[in-house]
């Protein structure tokens, strides 16, 4: 459990050294990105090269396929397999769109007798260029 920890840890030290410049404001109450659905779903479907699409250098320099593989074989070893996700909600903020998401998994009991469902929740922040694309800033577990 406690290398999960660390795990969980070093991803999101890797991915909380990001920055954004030059975004502009977004309303909280509109719909998910579609940059941080494709992030979620890539990672629910194993898919670091989907994944590692939606990142931009500045992030992909701190946390590269390897890093992805690595942290989502530790993600299922101690929490089970991700098997779907939903959005949850967009968090107010005044620049940068707080996508939150649920992420489903599963795994068999250690005898194998039962299937434990345990959820993770999991936060994408996105901001809108100055040039209208959408750009992922940093995504963690919470």
């Amino acid at each position: 459990m406690k290398k999960h920890f660390l795990a969980i840890a070093a991803f999101v030290i890797a991915t909380g050294m990001t920055g954004c410049a030059s975004t502009s404001a977004v309303d909280a109450a509109a719909p998910a990105p579609r940059a941080g659905e494709a992030l979620v779903k890539a990672l629910v479907k194993n898919d670091a090269d989907a994944f590692m699409a939606q990142l931009p250098p500045e992030i992909v320099g701190n946390f590269d396929a390897n890093g992805f593989r690595e942290t989502r074989k530790t993600l299922v070893k101690e929490i089970g397999e991700p098997v779907k996700y939903e959005f949850l909600a967009n968090l107010a903020h005044p620049r940068f769109t707080l996508s939150v998401w649920q992420i489903h998994c599963e795994r068999k009991s250690s005898d194998g007798t039962k299937t434990i469902q345990q959820d993770m929740l999991f936060r994408v922040v996105s901001g809108k260029m100055q040039d209208g694309q959408e750009k992922i800033v940093q995504f963690q577990f919470l």
